[in-house]
């Protein structure tokens, strides 16, 4: 028997499908009692609902299959049910189970052990306690199993094959934000569950501010220690303009949270903050941020104008009595800055020290091992190091090609390379249109500018 309690359970495109079909047997019923016959009401209904489209549960689109002949035996069924909406209600009858559900159980919870590589592993485990004659969750011993299926039978010597075959179990094999949780936890996880995507367009000037730090991918040289060292920078970022108003560079581990509060003044001196509405500061929850008195003063002044926020912490337990995970701060929560610096990474990229992102891109010849330490010798990041302190020791009088940057070129270069991003016209942002000019007189040319 269908019930009104399973019409809530059904997909969201087969509840719009019976509650179509309800409304449309309605309209047949009403244009018969109207004095139209039989055939004429399938025909006028039919036309009036030609490709009624349904709503599914993930945003998209199913059109109603609709025809005389169907909707006829739409309606005998809707007239047999009472002309009730239940008679379109699917009158599944659930299939004998195949595999038992704490089996399932088991070996999705073996798949996400911490550290756990393949699916064969759980395999491999489950059989290994099927041959040693254990519990085997949803199956028990190997023995009881055989008495309970195979009553006619004398018992074996030996532990029978498992009884379940590998591509049974591969079907239900946990999803890959399940296994990738359980493996490395909630950070890296939620690279594979579902996300949104930001309307930046909307926003007002000074609505919006973002800040973050980045490692620079380039290995220069520290004009105080005269040593290789890697670089931090720490960037300001409108959002709706898409505008770099302010940054600071630092050597590595040299970045301070005072200088973070005065990239803030500075940023907000030179752009501003909303005059009718709030002016909302982003940074990621983790050491290097905005201190605590700055986000209290800045606050407080503003009157509640100026709002801090800080990204969450990504961390979580992968099943209850487990350890936490160690945070990490959340990216997701500022991803338009994070594509910025993608562009920041590839601007530079052509300038000498390259070190790449990864340890494993690294160019076998720079030698680099670590902030504080000294690079292996014989490489081209020691002889940089030992030719910049020779041209250190004559006072900078002889110039020597020392194969990597001084830090404070590079901070030159880095201004450059904003300054142009700054004053792109040719970028695809979203909400930006495309800048192109006319002659509007000889020799006189003025901007146009054209939706996109």
């Amino acid at each position: 028997m269908r019930s009104a309690s399973q019409l809530g359970h059904l997909p969201k495109w087969q509840r719009e499908k019976a509650l179509a079909l309800h409304e449309i047997c309605q309209e047949v019923r009403r244009g018969i009692k109207g004095g139209a016959t039989k055939a004429q009401a399938f025909h006028d209904a039919c036309m009036a609902n030609a490709g009624r489209l349904l709503s599914t549960s993930n945003g998209k689109t199913k059109i109603l299959s609709l025809s005389e002949s169907s909707l006829r035996r739409h309606y005998q069924t809707w007239l047999k049910m009472g002309e009730a909406v239940t008679a379109f209600v699917p009158d599944y009858k659930p299939g004998k189970a195949k595999i038992p559900g704490e089996l399932i159980v088991e070996f999705q919870r073996l798949c996400t052990l911490p550290g756990t590589a393949t699916i064969s592993v759980a395999l491999g485990e489950l059989k290994k306690l099927w041959r040693a004659g254990e519990q085997v969750p949803g199956l028990g011993t190997w023995q009881f199993w055989w008495q309970k299926n195979r009553p006619a039978f004398p018992m074996p010597e030996h532990a029978p094959d498992f009884p379940v075959s590998d591509r049974t179990l591969y079907h239900h094999k946990p999803s890959q934000a399940a296994l990738t949780w359980g493996r490395k936890g909630k950070a890296a996880a939620l690279k594979e569950l579902p996300w949104i995507t930001r309307d930046y367009s909307k926003l007002r000037p000074g609505e919006v501010y973002t800040f973050d730090d980045v490692r620079l991918d380039i290995l220069a040289i520290d004009d105080s220690t005269k040593k290789p060292t890697e670089l931090q920078a720490y960037i300001a970022y409108e959002v709706g303009s898409r505008l770099i108003p302010s940054f600071v560079m630092r050597p590595a581990n040299a970045m301070l949270k005072s200088d973070v509060d005065e990239l803030v003044v500075d940023t907000l001196q030179k752009c501003g903050i909303g005059r009718t509405y709030p002016t909302h500061l982003i940074f990621e929850h983790g050491t290097l941020t905005m201190s605590e008195a700055g986000k209290e003063l800045i606050e407080r002044v503003s009157e509640g104008r100026i709002v801090v926020h800080y990204t969450q912490m990504n961390s979580a337990k992968t099943y209850v009595g487990a350890y936490q995970d160690a945070g990490s701060g959340h990216w997701m929560g500022k991803g338009v800055i994070e594509s910025l610096m993608r562009k920041i990474h590839l601007a530079l990229m052509t300038l000498p020290g390259q070190r790449g992102n990864h340890y494993t891109n690294q160019p076998a010849s720079l030698g680099w091992i670590g902030q504080g330490q000294l690079p292996k010798p014989g490489t081209f990041a020691r002889e940089a190091a030992m030719l910049a302190e020779i041209e250190m020791w004559s006072n900078r009088r002889v110039k020597l090609n020392l194969g990597l940057l001084w830090a404070q070129q590079v901070g030159l270069i880095l201004r450059k390379a904003i300054d142009l991003h700054n004053n792109d016209r040719g970028h695809k942002y979203q909400g930006f249109g495309t800048i192109t000019q006319k002659e509007s007189a000889p020799g006189v040319w003025e901007d146009v500018i054209c939706s996109s």
